[in-house]
């Protein structure tokens, strides 16, 4: 009823339906007829207007037994017979023989014998039948007078020592005029009924009611504790997040610092590169640089004087960043500094790249800035390479290629190398 009721209020009508279907079912177990029926046709009108399927057709189903129970036998009826053919649509075979039987059980009150005998028949002879179709069955063969099938379906029932076995013994005793024995059968049928009675007279409604309420209690008691470990949950998650968030701006920090000092390495390196008091070298830094070289001699010189100060660095480090882009990935003004140094080095480089034709992007590139007087550290900067370690390494296999090679520019190209 709770169910129903928030979920009325949220206007949700799969759970409308739902807790109807639930307590309908409820209404039957406990012979409430009326009520059983009124939430029944509620589920099923819920169901219907979400169109869910197969939903609609239990809904249905149990609200064709509501029907049965209450006495509305004809309605029952056709609910089942509509059941039976959507059964067969959608190759449900429980709800064809549960339709079945709804609709057999509704002939059996109405007298309908025969209708209910071919259902019931049907229903037996699938593999979804339970003993109680075979008692019903056994039913229709004596009302229909058909002994002989009657007592032989009796000796194959395996139980007709309870319930609807003994009002199958009192039918089939009756039928037979053996009146003794149908008594007997029907005595040991009242009392398993009054027994049944009892139990249901003796329940404690009062204990049933404060158990309902202590059940609320325990469930309120539930939703805090589950209230407080979602929030410590909660903080759990968020604490770690925070956590891996300043672990991650700790490393991003030091890898920015990492990459402004092996900037502000390839700026000493200019610096030097600069200062080197030869015109044609100062000349080939010039060309190197271009628009960016006064930039750059202003801002080593201010890094020198201000004492490697924080601004002066990261100023400093990017426009080495743009250095760095230009020298690495601008093909343009990387051919135009391999034609400068064909100029200036007796065509050096057309000779490695006669004599090496299958070489490398990075090795050529590596012996380019070599020849240009770049530090490790740059040239580790401008080829990408995250550790210097990866240049030496590169430096060394090209060595051993040039020592390998059968040329006669063998030891120029070892000596810029080198």
């Amino acid at each position: 009823m709770i169910a129903h009721s928030i979920a009325k209020e949220i206007n949700d009508n799969y759970w409308i339906a739902m807790s109807a279907y639930g307590i309908s079912n409820i209404y039957t177990y406990t012979h409430n007829g009326s009520e059983a029926i009124k939430y029944a046709e509620i589920g099923v009108d819920q169901f219907r207007l979400i169109n869910r399927q197969p939903q609609i057709n239990y809904a249905m189903l149990s609200l064709a037994g509501a029907y049965s129970n209450g006495g509305s036998l004809d309605k029952a009826i056709i609910l089942s017979t509509q059941l039976i053919d959507s059964a067969k649509k959608c190759n449900d075979s429980y709800l064809d023989v549960e339709a079945r039987r709804t609709a057999g059980l509704a002939y059996l009150k109405m007298k309908r014998i025969s209708d209910a005998f071919h259902l019931f028949h049907d229903i037996v002879r699938s593999d979804q039948a339970e003993i109680s179709d075979s008692l019903y069955l056994l039913l229709t063969y004596i009302r229909l007078g058909d002994m002989d099938s009657a007592l032989d379906l009796s000796k194959r029932c395996s139980n007709l020592s309870n319930g609807i076995g003994n009002w199958m013994k009192c039918e089939i005793y009756e039928a037979m005029d053996s009146i003794p024995q149908a008594m007997n059968s029907l005595k040991k049928m009242n009392s398993e009924t009054d027994s049944i009675l009892r139990n249901i007279l003796t329940q404690n409604i009062t204990g049933t009611v404060s158990e309902f309420y202590d059940y609320e209690q325990s469930v309120r008691e539930a939703e805090l504790k589950n209230t407080r470990i979602i929030i410590w949950y909660s903080a759990v998650i968020i604490v770690i997040f925070l956590i891996i968030g300043l672990v991650y701006a700790a490393r991003y920090r030091k890898k920015q610092e990492e990459r402004i000092n092996r900037n502000i390495e390839i700026a000493e390196n200019l610096r030097e590169m600069i200062a080197i008091n030869n015109k044609d070298a100062k000349s080939r830094i010039q060309s190197l640089l271009a628009e960016r070289f006064d930039i750059l001699d202003n801002l080593c010189q201010i890094l020198y004087e201000k004492n490697n100060s924080s601004v002066a660095k990261k100023q400093v480090s990017k426009e080495i960043d743009s250095l760095i882009e230009q020298l690495s990935k601008d093909e343009k003004k990387l051919q135009e500094l391999s034609d400068y140094i064909d100029t200036h080095y007796d065509g050096i480089m057309t000779k490695l790249k006669t004599d090496f034709p299958n070489m490398l992007d990075m090795d050529y590139r590596l012996f380019l800035y070599s020849i240009l007087g770049f530090s490790n550290s740059a040239i580790a900067m401008f080829l990408g390479e995250e550790k210097i370690t990866a240049v030496y390494a590169r430096r060394k296999r090209l060595k051993n290629k040039f020592r390998t090679k059968n040329t006669k520019y063998k030891e120029d190209y070892l000596n810029i190398i080198s």
